[in-house]
């Protein structure tokens, strides 16, 4: 596992996946395997930048361990976070025995010390209800803790609250996985009701807080001012067997300030700073600007290595997500099918999943005489045409973006010298904006240009702006798809 990551191309275990789960979304991060997205492709040195940021973390480096990856709408953002999960997941124990657990919080959690622990309680509850023999020893380990601190005349109290755990983690190693959270939920209401039973016991745990296999309760999750060193604290040791890696999509999303109190937190800054109270590290996602909300979180300084900013693949890594995805299919006859879908996506991978997806539910249609399918049978123009509509589809979200931001006009107006020049500065882009708009500030000025960065019309690079997403300009502009093919081929 800690060998660098390549690319050979042949077929993964996370590239088994039925044709009709396949077909059922385009957006192939939704479909995370335990090893990744099926057909990934490409992104080796961010993967690998990932797999040196987790042997750090092995080694007890958790001070700017922060992962932060940037990247225009349909850059392949989630994907490459699922696949980073599958990293984590799939790792072994670190040499101190602690197992590695994946997290995913949302934004708006990630300032609020109590809504992250909750978040990383049920996380570590779903690891322990997966065997009922790991479940049942956390849960006797939580069970201890609890007789620690309860007065021996209280003995029955305990093993009224030793009882409602047992019940929970019998209920939690039966039910799928999208119940054990109505299930914690439920336990928490009952163990926060009979803590108080417990006399001066209960009121000591209510004060510090407790967790019971995720179970949190008390000053965990009522005080509003904790620090995440204070949650962390009050698990008891219950985050200390593991890893922990806290995972962030949409992470320009991320407040600066604590949503329950409104003040600044450093919740983040702790995290990445390597001082949380417990193995936390920090992976997030997001859009352009997803450093400057981390900035206004606390962290405003990160290694340079781990700033990483998503572009298009490259045409043989393009080729490769495809042939895996007409093999683990057995789409005969294909290699006709594979050059003009990566020469219409323009290597762009949200086009490219879109073209894949339009080509196999055309080539599902036509059964090969041995099993699988045959290309040969089916329609490259009529795939080649579904799959221009998801590419509008794409696009026509762009250009709403622009349009509520209020700068489509000017957007329609630069694309041509931007697609032009390929890259112009930003005293030009400037330049061009004050000429479109004689009257426009400086502040509008710099808002049009972010706006134009959010929504993926041009990206900011070392030495000016571009244009990042292919083809963009050419939907701006109206100017008609270009051909489709004329016959299919039907080579090997």
């Amino acid at each position: 596992m800690q060998d660098a990551y390549s690319d050979d191309g042949a077929l993964r275990p996370q590239d088994q996946i039925a044709l009709s789960l396949f077909l059922s979304t385009q957006d192939r991060a939704k479909l995370l395997a335990l090893p990744g997205v099926p057909f990934f492709s490409g992104r080796e040195s961010e993967v690998n930048v990932f797999r040196r940021a987790l042997i750090g973390l092995e080694q007890g480096l958790l001070a700017d361990a922060t992962i932060a990856v940037e990247g225009p709408p349909g850059a392949g953002k989630t994907a490459l976070m699922a696949q980073c999960i599958g990293e984590v997941a799939m790792r072994p124990p670190t040499p101190e025995g602690r197992e590695w657990l994946p997290v995913i919080v949302e934004p708006d959690d990630t300032n609020s010390p109590e809504a992250l622990g909750r978040t990383i309680d049920r996380a570590i509850a779903k690891r322990l209800a997966s065997t009922d023999q790991e479940q049942a020893k956390q849960v006797l380990a939580d069970i201890a803790r609890l007789v620690e601190v309860a007065p021996k005349d209280q003995a029955q109290e305990v093993r009224e609250v030793a009882e409602v755990i047992r019940r929970a983690a019998k209920r939690m190693a039966a039910v799928p996985g999208d119940e054990i959270n109505a299930v914690m939920d439920r336990t928490a209401q009952n163990l926060t009701a009979l803590l108080p039973r417990i006399k001066s016991a209960g009121r000591a745990i209510l004060d510090r807080g407790f967790s019971i296999t995720g179970f949190s309760v008390g000053a965990a999750q009522a005080t509003p001012n904790v620090s995440i060193a204070d949650v962390a604290s009050a698990r008891g040791g219950g985050w200390n067997p593991y890893q922990i890696a806290i995972f962030v999509d949409e992470a320009q999303m991320i407040p600066a300030r604590n949503p329950n109190t409104g003040q600044h937190s450093s919740v983040l800054y702790r995290i990445h700073q390597g001082r949380a109270g417990a193995a936390l590290s920090l992976c997030v996602f997001g859009l352009p600007g997803t450093s400057e909300a981390l900035a206004d979180a606390g962290i405003s300084r990160t290694v340079a290595e781990r700033s990483i900013r998503l572009g298009p693949l490259d045409r043989t890594d393009c080729e490769k997500a495809a042939r895996r995805c007409f093999q683990q299919f057995q789409v005969a006859n294909a290699e006709g099918w594979v050059e003009s879908i990566v020469a219409r996506s323009g290597e762009w991978p949200q086009h490219l999943a879109g073209y894949l997806v339009a080509a196999m539910s055309e080539v599902g249609a036509h059964p090969g005489p041995h099993g699988g399918y045959d290309a040969a049978q089916a329609s490259l123009e009529r795939a080649i045409a579904a799959g221009d509509i998801t590419r509008q589809q794409y696009y026509e979200q762009r250009r709403r973006s622009l349009a509520q931001a209020g700068q489509l006009q000017l957007a329609r107006q630069l694309a041509p010298e931007l697609r032009a020049n390929g890259l112009i500065s930003e005293e030009r882009l400037q330049t061009a904006i004050s000429e479109l708009e004689p009257g426009c500030t400086k502040d509008e000025r710099r808002e049009f240009i972010q706006a134009a960065i959010h929504a993926g019309f041009v990206e900011e690079r070392q030495d000016g702006y571009a244009m990042p997403i292919p083809s963009f300009a050419a939907h701006l502009l109206n100017e008609p798809s270009e051909p489709l093919p004329t016959n299919n081929s039907t080579s090997a």
